[in-house]
């Protein structure tokens, strides 16, 4: 019965981690698309040095982990205790989750990129250019990612979803699939890989197998809370990564690909660790598992805020960080009360476009 408790205590204890820190790593993409700082022009003035540092910290150093993480764990959660017999069922799972909500996102994001090109609602988006009407842009826009560029993340997801039986079979034996991960970025390093044409981060591959690998053979140890020691050692290593980074950012270096790969999963590896120190702390609240609509709908809103904030404030360099941080927070706070609402009113339409259970949750 003990041994039943525990189990049942790490299954809910790995789910509430996923969930935060998901919505964790949903803001760090935030961040990654709020072009608060290319608005203004800071080169020269006093403040320059101040605001590339905050330029550098806020876009290219932590934020870096969120699309590495978010594999590692979709795909850790997609090969817990997955066998080929699982396959029709995670197939009709990923329908729901990714698919649906997928389309009708996509639907959505071409029928605003043609309303705002041909009116004048244009004038109050920043950075969007126009979409030209033809066939092959529509079917771009609804079934890849021609009208929302986030979501080639999806588009990837679902694809490594139809390949579960073939990476199943490469990462079945532990020396086969660390191999396979290797050969993978030996791959990356002759530039042989998947075409970034279709798959925009083609590394995603990586992260993803990684991730599977460790939900076939290690997830005990990956949804486990880490000891003192090893949360300590997390940290520390998060810490360098991110100084790393940020040197990276300030041109002091570059870092060649496979190198860089590895670094970005030692460092989001080192932050799911190191979270365990306050997931326990932290109460889980329904905001949390918005991050598919965060995802969804980010980049399109944000473009709204920045370019009515920068059209109503003062154009002082200055305000570049006053931008980057409430248009993130008015943003964010938009989407989460558009969420609430629909769970309140329309819980079955938030299911779809979410592709969550929500309504069933509640009920338990």
């Amino acid at each position: 019965m003990s041994h039943q408790v525990a189990v049942k205590g790490k299954k809910e204890f790995f789910w509430k981690k996923k969930t935060i820190i998901s919505f964790v790593l949903s803001i760090f993409v935030l961040f990654l698309h709020m072009s608060s700082f290319t608005q203004y022009d800071i080169t020269g003035t006093k403040y320059e040095g101040v605001l590339n540092f905050s330029h550098i910290f806020l876009q290219k150093s932590f934020v870096v982990l969120a699309v590495p993480l978010f594999f590692i764990i979709s795909g850790a959660a997609t090969f817990r205790n997955y066998t080929n017999k699982d396959y029709p069922k995670k197939l009709l799972s990923r329908v729901k989750s990714l698919l649906i909500p997928y389309l009708i996102w996509n639907v959505i994001n071409l029928l605003y990129a043609i309303i705002i090109s041909y009116s004048f609602i244009s004038n109050y988006f920043s950075g969007r250019e126009n979409f030209v009407i033809s066939l092959p842009n529509i079917l771009l826009g609804i079934f890849f990612y021609g009208c929302y560029g986030p979501f080639w993340f999806i588009f990837n997801l679902m694809v490594f979803t139809i390949c579960l039986p073939l990476i199943n079979l490469l990462i079945s034996k532990k020396s086969v699939g660390i191999s396979a991960i290797i050969a993978l970025l030996i791959l990356q390093f002759f530039d042989i890989k998947l075409p970034e044409s279709i798959f925009f981060e083609a590394e995603s591959l990586v992260y993803y197998m990684l991730g599977c690998y460790i939900g076939k053979h290690h997830f005990d140890l990956f949804s486990s809370k880490s000891s003192t020691l090893i949360g300590t050692i997390s940290g520390a290593v998060f810490l360098v990564i991110t100084v790393v980074f940020c040197m990276q950012g300030y041109g002091l270096f570059s870092i060649i690909e496979v190198p860089r790969i590895a670094i970005k999963i030692v460092y989001a590896m080192s932050f799911w660790i190191m979270a365990d120190f306050i997931i326990e702390k932290i109460p889980q609240k329904d905001f949390m598992s918005d991050s598919f609509i965060i995802y969804a709908t980010h980049n399109t809103l944000k473009a709204i805020v920045l370019k009515l904030f920068y059209m109503l404030m003062p154009k002082h360099p200055l305000m570049s960080i006053v931008s980057f941080v409430f248009c993130s927070v008015l943003t964010l706070t938009i989407i989460c009360l558009f969420c609430a609402c629909m769970k309140k009113f329309l819980p079955k339409i938030y299911e779809i476009i979410s592709g969550t259970n929500f309504s069933k949750k509640k009920k338990v």
